[in-house]
């Protein structure tokens, strides 16, 4: 298992491109924090941006290191009908309360 996940941090090229990208995502976020005051850096936009883009590239080099590469599936059509049911209830109490 030690050496699968060796070889492929050693060979990948995707691995490697991930890990290039959350260490500039990272570098980016510390410097645009370090030339901010504190309080303006906690809510600074860009600064969550770069550590987001980060941690994307992170967690995407950390599945195709453990060999897997497609997360698992979301259950999207329960969350579109759960919201198409929620609003369907906010809609029928809009209309007996009108």
């Amino acid at each position: 298992m030690a050496t699968n996940t060796l070889e492929r941090l050693l060979d990948d090229d995707l691995v490697h491109e991930q890990l290039t990208i959350a260490a500039g995502g990272i570098r980016d976020a510390v410097l645009r924090a370090r030339r901010l005051p504190a309080q303006d850096a906690v809510q600074d936009k860009k600064i969550y941006d770069n550590l987001r883009r980060a941690v994307a590239a992170g967690t995407l080099a950390a599945r195709r290191l453990a060999g897997r590469d497609k997360p698992a599936p979301k259950h999207r059509a329960r969350r579109v009908a759960l919201a198409l049911a929620a609003g369907a209830a906010a809609a029928a109490a809009a209309n007996r309360y009108t």
